[in-house]
């Protein structure tokens, strides 16, 4: 899990606070399970446990920073 807060510059991608081990965080799917998205890092971002129930209660979409993805 290392390797995603590295690429996220240690930022949770739906509030940019950090994430620390005080704050914790969950791992969510980019591409959600259900629709057919896998365990794997690139369809994996960090986000603070707040921030991951706002983002399924909501059916909200996040993306993965640009950097990340190679562009």
């Amino acid at each position: 899990m290392f390797s995603l807060w590295k690429k996220q510059n240690g930022l949770c991608l739906v509030c940019k606070q950090r994430i620390t081990e005080q704050t914790k965080w969950h791992k969510h799917h980019t591409i959600w399970k259900v629709d057919g998205g896998r365990d794997t890092l690139d369809n994996l971002v960090l986000l603070h446990p707040n921030c991951h129930r706002q983002v399924h209660s909501l059916k909200l979409k996040v993306k993965k920073p640009d950097s990340e993805r190679g562009l």
